[in-house]
């Protein structure tokens, strides 16, 4: 965008007290509350609000070190008024509480004044509701697919993989939370997993059956490593060498989207398909409040939104409509 450049900054005209080191300082403060996959997140919506606000240009392209502390509620209504027909609703209200974040930690800081800061508060967000979710559900068909070609895949990570589609196909957990899962957390004995959820606490998941012996089967493999604790989905090594480390977040996407192609589906399977796999699949089969717990959802609203019972009908209608 770039019809939309109400600031031009430079280092010399930060105020002395406002240096950009102390900026990075407030970012991380702003950071500290997220979890890593959300840190991510969190650093594009700003690099995103940056450039669109000609900030990116001024020489300090490091989101860490921009005079976050000049904006105001004027700059935050033209980017509502620019993003309007280019962005959709839930994207843009992301960006907007990035910079609300960001503004709050800079007051807290003593760097922006209380007007101000409230000022911006006060900006109304677009509205809007997510009714049609992200994600798709999976047929067996398809799972299966992704399962017979790991197994079929003699290197060690075809066992790890099948352990990762198993997880989180057989939980219904999120992907930062399948990244996170530490192996001293996973009792398959009792079919349970503590996993780290949104605001940092820990909470108690439920593995299927038929997903517990893909979960052994890795968890031999990292014992014949002599890996007993840490994270229970390892990077694995140029010759088939596990490493201490854990996957990243985003290497679920890769990892899913490289076995979607060698098991020849014809769709990407994405981290989130499987949650909303797991939803659909609990709301047909136990009802809303059993699916509310099993995905962790603090509202049951989020849950309908995985209720797609209706649309199937109508779907068979019209698909027998002659």
């Amino acid at each position: 965008m770039t019809d939309l450049e109400p600031f031009k900054f430079s280092e010399s005209t930060l105020p002395s007290q406002v240096t950009p080191a102390v900026m990075a300082q407030v970012v991380r403060q702003f950071m500290s509350s997220f979890a890593s996959t959300s840190r991510i997140t969190m650093r594009y919506a700003l690099r995103r609000i940056a450039d669109d606000l000609g900030m990116i240009g001024s020489g300090m392209g490091d989101v860490d070190r921009l005079p976050w502390h000049t904006v105001t509620a004027e700059a935050m209504a033209e980017l509502l008024f620019a993003w309007g027909e280019r962005l959709e609703t839930g994207t843009i209200r992301l960006y907007m509480h990035a910079l609300r974040g960001i503004a709050r930690a800079c007051y807290i800081r003593g760097l922006m004044p209380a007007e101000q800061f409230a000022l911006i508060a006060q900006v109304k967000l677009p509205r809007g509701q997510n009714k049609a979710g992200r994600g798709r559900a999976v047929e067996q068909v398809y799972k299966t697919a992704l399962l017979r070609d790991c197994m079929q895949d003699e290197r060690v990570q075809g066992v790890r993989d099948a352990a990762l589609i198993a997880l989180v196909f057989g939980s219904g957990i999120r992907r930062a939370e399948a990244a996170g899962l530490l192996d001293e957390n996973l009792d398959l004995d009792e079919g349970e997993l503590r996993v780290k959820v949104k605001g940092g606490h820990y909470d108690v998941r439920y593995l299927a059956a038929w997903a517990i012996p893909y979960l052994q089967a890795w968890r031999e493999v990292r014992r014949a490593n002599d890996l007993h604790h840490g994270f229970f989905l390892n990077r694995i090594w140029k010759g088939g060498k596990l490493a201490p480390t854990g996957l990243q977040g985003r290497s679920l996407f890769y990892l899913l989207e490289y076995r979607s192609k060698r098991a020849g589906l014809p769709f990407i399977v994405r981290p989130h398909d499987a949650r909303r796999t797991v939803g659909t699949e609990m709301l047909s089969t136990h009802g809303e409040l059993i699916a509310q717990r099993v995905l962790g959802h603090a509202d049951l609203s989020t849950t309908r939104i995985y209720d797609k019972r209706s649309d199937e009908v109508v779907k068979k209608i019209f698909a027998a409509w002659g």
